[in-house]
């Protein structure tokens, strides 16, 4: 008698939790159909933001090299101001028109290597101080100051709201 009021008693269980696999499956696939759309959103979301970090990686280092491009440009620059008597020691009777030349030369050449436009308007070379050209007094401090226009396609990036960001280098040395 124990055993029969056990076996009702399993009946009875498994018919109280029964559950139906027809509405089991449908709740089921209605949330994963409504899940695949949710994920596509915020996949689009997070490659929109990883692809503004990358460029923006990008933008700002190629801005740095130019950065040091036209700084170590003045450095020679200037360099060449201060010789004390022309760019390869070997001529005589120098005039400082003659040296400002070769400096602005040498300037303009160490830009065209770095891949830097060398064009008049892109790439603005004054001279210190005074935008004259030095006279070669001892003692007398000469220098070479650039202003660089750098186009970039995206200037939000380096934190500016103009496209041709103006980079500006000196470089200023003591006549020997």
């Amino acid at each position: 008698m124990r055993s029969g009021a056990n076996k009702v008693d399993d009946q009875d269980l498994v018919t109280r939790f029964e559950v139906r696999p027809s509405a089991a499956r449908r709740a089921g696939s209605q949330r994963r159909f409504a899940e695949r759309g949710q994920s596509m959103v915020e996949m689009a979301f997070l490659l929109l933001y990883l692809l503004i970090f990358i460029f923006a990686v990008i933008e700002i280092g190629r801005a740095w090299a130019a950065k040091q491009a036209i700084t170590n440009a003045a450095r020679e620059g200037a360099r060449i101001l201060v010789l004390p008597y022309c760019p390869d020691r070997s001529c005589r009777n120098v005039t400082p028109d003659d040296v400002c030349n070769a400096a602005r030369q040498t300037t303009m050449q160490y830009l065209d290597t770095a891949g830097l436009s060398t064009d008049q308007s892109i790439a603005k070379i004054t001279f210190i101080p005074n935008n004259r050209c030095p006279s070669g007094v001892r003692g007398e401090q000469v220098g070479i100051m650039i202003e660089y226009q750098f186009s970039t396609p995206l200037p939000v990036l380096l934190f500016n709201s103009s496209s041709p960001v103006i980079i500006r280098a000196s470089s200023i040395m003591e006549h020997e």
